[in-house]
């Protein structure tokens, strides 16, 4: 058991190595001027929130670079691909997000290291959204309720390098481990008659 257990591990940790070296090549980045332009000649009803999606992604880009692999980018821009920016879909279990699942939500729980959390949170409420990710490991522009307002969050000088660190070790582990977690429609589902 123990040999099967340390291969398997090691074919997965090698999966996410190679995942995330391809993530950090340049080329991979998002080119939010391009995405930015081809929003503006889409006629949506939803025009605002998109392009504040847009500029909330390039925010954090302007800060963060290319310090975090292009899937960071690529998983708060992923509502840009549905119809309602805020649908509520869980990656586990949405056919339209399996292929991205693995990937992004591996990002996500990585953005639960509690600086980076702060920040992306400081930098979304500027635009006046969140970005969300639910319990149901799903991903959905959050309008922020009226009494709420933004505030400025920034990862102290120090500490950047660490969070980052841990952003990415978490990030690593999570994509490595998604495959062998047990997800149930018993704990994700939103509506389930026990």
């Amino acid at each position: 058991m123990k040999a099967a257990y340390c291969e398997g591990n090691g074919q997965l940790a090698w999966e996410a190595v190679s995942h995330y070296g391809d993530a950090f090549l340049p080329e991979n980045y998002p080119d939010l001027h391009q995405i930015r332009s081809q929003l503006h000649k889409e006629d949506s009803p939803q025009q605002t929130e998109r392009l504040a999606l847009v500029d909330i992604v390039s925010d954090l880009f302007a800060d963060l670079g290319y310090d975090v692999p292009s899937t960071f980018y690529w998983t708060f821009l992923h509502p840009l691909e549905r119809a309602d920016l805020f649908e509520v879909r869980s990656f586990r279990f949405s056919e339209k997000d399996i292929a991205v699942a693995r990937k992004f939500d591996a990002i996500l729980h990585g953005g639960y290291v509690s600086m980076l959390r702060r920040f992306i949170d400081s930098v979304s409420s500027r635009r006046g959204y969140f970005i969300e990710h639910g319990c149901g490991c799903e991903n959905h522009l959050a309008k922020l309720k009226p009494c709420d307002r933004s505030f400025n969050y920034t990862i102290p000088s120090d500490a950047r390098r660490k969070t980052l660190r841990a952003f990415f070790w978490s990030v690593m582990e999570e994509y490595l481990l998604f495959e062998q977690r047990s997800a149930t429609r018993l704990v994700y589902a939103d509506d389930l008659a026990l």
